[in-house]
């Protein structure tokens, strides 16, 4: 928390907590330790009440010689312009100014005097919402910059300590407005919980720094598995067969995981329509969910994106003599040699020979239809496209962006998987050949 020689900036509203917190930072400062700041932000919720706690703090801090930054905002209209409570809108404003002070001022750290007591409030709270283990953590003692020197004394054990050293400190009136969650926790259920363990507080405490063990080593498998994923232009491709090797805990980090790096928003609904789509034996399948994410399972792969992924296709074309045509939706050029010497023939992106006469009329290329068949060499019988593709795990979208030749009689080839027998070449046959080129950018 505190490495030798490190700004430490201390978030102080006033109150007991903060002042204790102050206080023992100041007392280690002076042992030339570390450096400390300190910074108070006014909410604007408690007038006149707001204005006497900032300029209790500055002359705190003026006496001390402890130099003293300040920050306000008007939290209730923040709040309603985005939809958030007053608690969360006066947590973003007050770590936005918080972090935006620290590296003004070339801090290392932030401290705040979060406690006991709060981290017992934050496990309830997370309980009564709704959560899993790491909500149950509570409040973690460092995150990033920030740091929590006092996470585990109690608020009796910090009253104590002002008493004991003469420092002072002010109430805020609004821990005493039952409005606010944490308020409510504070003053009706934590004390009846604490007529059942007088130990309570320091209890929660303790579960929430075992829990926070247990979450750290989920974390950690998941973690390898995110580490090792492939991440691509569209989005983040992983092994729906390895992801089913890993207990349901760590799938469920896992999707976590990948939702927060692509920034999109995570539910239980769309852990589990994730996970179901990873175990589903159908090979190939998508689902949306909130955010704009989509997840397709492509076989052995599941792609994670916010892109969209439509199915790739393309128009028809003729093949004509000793021309050369376009495909602009593959970003191909094709030609047609109905007579070439196969002396002549060049390496290229891709070609195929075809015994020129086994071809009927005219060459088409286009996409597959339903009922193309295919023969190979070498193979027994024939195979429909739609078998071929399968057999090979070819991803369903992509498809109908395979170009298939036919002439007037059926399939002649397909490019990436060979020529018909029919159409295929002995010594002596008269050769017609196509080429295939990627487009030159224009």
């Amino acid at each position: 928390m505190l490495p030798r020689g490190a700004h430490v900036l201390c978030a102080v509203s006033g109150g007991a907590d903060s002042m204790c917190l102050l206080s023992m930072l100041n007392e280690y400062a002076q042992s030339g330790a570390i450096r400390i700041s300190a910074a108070h932000f006014d909410h604007g919720l408690r007038g006149e009440e707001s204005d006497r706690d900032a300029e209790f703090v500055r002359l705190f801090c003026a006496d001390n010689d402890i130099p003293f930054f300040f920050g306000a905002a008007k939290v209730r209209a923040y709040a309603e312009a985005n939809g958030l409570s007053i608690e969360m809108a006066a947590r973003e404003l007050r770590y936005e100014f918080l972090r935006r002070t620290a590296q003004k001022i070339e801090a290392d750290r932030i401290a705040t005097a979060h406690t006991a007591d709060d981290n017992a409030e934050t496990l309830i709270m997370n309980l009564v919402r709704g959560s899993g283990l790491k909500g149950l953590c509570g409040i973690p003692p460092v995150r990033g910059n920030i740091i929590r020197p006092i996470l585990f004394m109690t608020r009796a054990e910090v009253l104590d300590y002002l008493n004991s050293n003469g420092i002072p400190h002010i109430e805020d009136s609004s821990n005493d407005e039952d409005i606010y969650l944490r308020n409510r926790l504070r003053h009706k259920v934590i004390p009846q919980l604490k007529e059942l363990n007088p130990r309570f507080v320091e209890a929660a405490s303790e579960t929430a720094e075992l829990l926070a063990e247990d979450e750290a080593y989920l974390s950690y498998l998941a973690n390898k598995v995110l580490w090792s994923t492939s991440r691509e232009a569209c989005g983040i491709r992983l092994p729906a067969d390895e992801l089913k090797k890993l207990p349901r805990p760590v799938i469920a980090r896992v999707i976590i995981g990948v939702a927060e790096e692509l920034k999109v928003p995570h539910s239980r609904p769309m852990i589990d329509g994730i996970a179901e789509l990873a175990f589903s034996p159908s090979p190939s399948a998508q689902r949306s969910f909130s955010g704009g994410l989509s997840v397709i399972r492509e076989y052995g792969d599941m792609i994670f994106t916010r892109l969209p992924l439509e199915t790739k296709t393309f128009l028809p074309v003729r093949l004509e003599p000793y021309l050369t045509v376009r495909i602009p939706e593959l970003g191909l050029d094709i030609s047609y040699s109905p007579e070439v010497s196969k002396e002549k023939i060049n390496n290229s992106f891709n070609t195929f020979l075809f015994k020129s006469d086994a071809i009927y009329g005219k060459i088409t290329v286009r996409p597959r239809k339903t009922g193309d068949r295919i023969t190979f060499s070498g193979k027994k019988g024939s195979k429909t496209l739609k078998k071929l593709f399968i057999d090979e795990k070819l991803p369903l979208r992509l498809r109908d962006s395979i170009p298939v030749f036919a002439d007037e009689k059926g399939v002649i080839a397909v490019m990436g998987y060979g020529t018909d027998i029919r159409c295929v070449p002995s010594p002596g046959d008269k050769l017609s050949m196509v080429s295939i080129e990627k487009s030159e950018v224009r």
